[in-house]
């Protein structure tokens, strides 16, 4: 038997080609990615709308309650863009998701199908929200919690106003959404200028702070804030205090501190357990002290307004 070296074949090259993927292969997820593009985006344009009509009805009832115009038209915008950012922010999750769920239950719709189904949803949860909490709150929700009888109420209310609306929607939805680009497009803009307008008023409100003329702020002293410890400042306030009272024909030493959205319940001289506030400790046992005075508006400008001028 003959013994053939393997080295005495002729070897030839193999070469292995890696066939191209199919480009129906991701087709399916690709289509899934753009179905929630689109539905983020009209999400987030039918969430603006009706963050602001849900604005309009709460600045109403705030309008309505307020004591002080002032203050009521500063909260009226601040309701204004906190629904709008609000409403837009959970519709446009919202609308991301249904392609998902869609996709999970089996159901294939095409784009102008979906247009009146996300109309006549967005407009149902913007009732359902705006209606338990702004307008005609049902047995006072807007101020204290509701019953599940009124929840229930007004989750079937807004599965009516979905079902009412929807034949009207199959008629205008599409026209009105299918320029999905311009559509995010115009919802991006509004979305960013709402949120940059509440930095650019605290800026703007910072820059007018400091623009003040501190006038005689100057002759104040300020000396008995400047000791080193806790026990030189109680010795400090009760020198000032024994001075006070030696001169009488003396104009008063009058230092006002304010501190934005504190409540007295969270100071150790108003019975706070936990929270340790030794230095305004001192001040209230020094001097007078009420922990149950209250502020004639929830926002701070007309708040000092009110503290300097005892108008409401």
């Amino acid at each position: 038997m003959a013994y053939v070296s393997p080295l005495s074949y002729p070897w030839r090259p193999v070469s292995i080609a890696r066939r191209p993927a199919s480009p129906l292969l991701f087709a399916g997820e690709r289509r899934l990615l753009a179905d929630m593009g689109n539905g983020l985006a009209w999400g987030l344009f039918l969430g603006l709308i009706g963050g602001f009509i849900s604005g309009v009805f709460e600045g109403l009832r705030i309008w309505d309650t307020a004591t002080g115009r002032a203050g009521a038209t500063e909260a009226v915008g601040y309701a204004l863009i906190v629904n709008a950012l609000a409403f837009g922010a959970l519709l446009a999750a919202l609308g991301a998701l249904l392609p998902l769920l869609l996709r999970a239950a089996g159901i294939r719709l095409s784009r102008p199908s979906l247009a009146p189904i996300y109309l006549s949803g967005a407009a149902a949860i913007v009732f359902l929200l705006a209606r338990l909490f702004f307008i005609f709150p049902a047995r006072g929700l807007a101020l204290a919690p509701g019953t599940s009888a009124d929840v229930a109420f007004n989750i079937l209310a807004a599965i009516g106003v979905a079902a009412v609306l929807f034949p009207f929607a199959r008629l205008f939805a599409w026209p009105l959404l299918g320029a999905t680009r311009r559509i995010a497009v115009a919802g991006l803009i509004v979305a960013t200028a709402l949120v940059l307008a509440l930095p650019l008023q605290i800026f703007l409100e910072t820059r007018s702070y400091l623009s003040l003329n501190r006038g005689s702020a100057a002759a104040v002293d300020l000396s008995v804030f400047d000791q080193p410890s806790r026990a030189d400042l109680g010795q400090s306030l009760d020198d000032a205090l024994a001075r006070a009272g030696q001169g009488a024909s003396e104009p008063p030493n009058i230092i006002l501190v304010t501190v934005d959205a504190l409540r007295a319940d969270h100071l150790g001289a108003c019975g706070n357990p936990v929270v340790q506030t030794p230095s305004m400790d001192l001040l209230a046992s020094r001097g007078a002290l009420s922990c149950t005075t209250y502020t004639s508006q929830p926002q701070s400008n007309p708040a000092f307004a009110s503290l300097m001028t005892s108008t409401d």
